[in-house]
Order: structure tokens, then sequence, then C-alpha cells
């Protein structure tokens, strides 16, 4: 069992039962899945923070079965919107948030009827301004060592691709939204234990056989 699926399960079992239930939520609960659910997206993805932090309810909504296109981030302008995909597993804590925990806050409908909104806020809907706390926060959680940081994901995944995947190398800089000669010279170098490399890569890879899928 990996790190996400080990964040994933302790959440499931402590939370999951009380949000059936429940008609409210407190902010421990909420910042509990909002963590694990971005740590999940980042590793299936390989993105930067700033992808997540931008995603709009609107994009969220008009998403493409399990893919979200994501228009503004970093290098928007050179590669075009991002598209986060949804793994299994992912889709149904998305769905608990979404539907179920964001719509808890008490914010007033005119919040939640703003699409222009980011999916991921605070507990008091504010946008949220970095990620490290909480990537942090789930991670300890999961029982793994260490820390760990967005950008130390990215590296993960692109050392393992470029050394045991290397024909997916430019599908992989496409997706992650920079270019093959800056994965080579930033990315491709080790940042995690191999073995943390590796699952990371296969998430990246399974991503972007549903992204092929997509273009197919």
């Amino acid at each position: 069992m990996d790190v996400k699926d080990k964040a994933r399960e302790s959440y499931s079992r402590r939370t999951v039962p009380f949000l059936i239930k429940s008609q409210s939520i407190n902010e421990e609960t909420y910042n509990d899945l909002l963590n694990v659910i971005l740590v999940e997206i980042l590793i299936d993805n390989g993105h930067r923070t700033g992808t997540l932090l931008n995603m709009t309810m609107r994009e969220y909504r008009y998403k493409i079965q399990d893919v979200i296109s994501v228009s503004t981030h970093k290098t928007s302008d050179l590669s075009g919107p991002a598209r986060v995909v949804l793994l299994p597993g992912v889709i149904d804590l998305m769905d608990i948030f979404v539907d179920k925990v964001r719509m808890c806050l008490r914010l007033g409908p005119a919040f939640f009827a703003d699409l222009t909104k980011p999916v991921f806020c605070d507990y008091r809907g504010n946008a949220l301004s970095r990620l490290s706390n909480r990537l942090h926060d789930a991670w300890s959680r999961s029982g793994a060592s260490g820390s760990i940081t967005a950008t130390k994901l990215r590296k993960a995944a692109v050392t393992d691709l470029h050394v045991h995947r290397p024909s997916l190398r430019q599908d992989a800089a496409n997706h992650m939204s920079h270019s093959l000669s800056v994965a080579e010279r930033s990315y491709s170098r080790p940042a995690l234990h191999p073995g943390e490399a590796v699952r990371r890569s296969r998430s990246v890879v399974l991503a972007l056989s549903r992204i092929r899928q997509e273009n197919a």
C-alpha cells in the first residue's frame, strides 16, 4: 500500500461515515479531506500547486468525464490549459468534497452560485494561498517519513519516467505543462527514495493513458 492509499484509508475510516450522516462539517474534518485530495491529485498528475489553487467551480462542473481543464496556471500562455485527471478513488473523494463537504460551509447561496470561485478554498471560503502545510499534514498522517512538496513529487515522477519509460518523456512534459528541456534540466533528478519515485510515476502513467484516450 503506497502513501496516498494509506492517507485515503486513514481518512475514510475516521471521517466518511460521519459525512454521510451529518449536515454540518467542522473545520478539522473539512481540512482532513481537502488535504488528502490535494496530495492525491498532485501525486497522480505531477502538476504545480498553482494548477489546483486556480481551478474554478466552472472548470470542475464542465469537466469531461474525469478530466478537468484548468485555464490559469504558471505556463498557460505557452502550454494552454492544464488537464487534471481524477483517477479512480480520487473521483469518489472529490464527489464527497464538492457535493457534500463544501456545500456545508456556512457561506450563503451567492458563494455557491458563483462558478468563478475556486474549488479548493479554506473553511471560510477564502482562496488558498499555499499548500505546503496541507501537503505535509496529509503526508505525515499517512505515516510517511520526511517532508513533501509538489516539486518533490514532480521530480520523483519525472526522474523515474525518464529512466524507465523514456518513450513517455514528451507526453509527461506536456501533461505537467513544462517543456522537455526544462524537465531534463530541472526535474530529472532524484528527489525521493527510488521506490517512492516509481509509485508516483505509475500514477502519472495512468493519467497520461487517460489523456491519450480523450485525444483519440
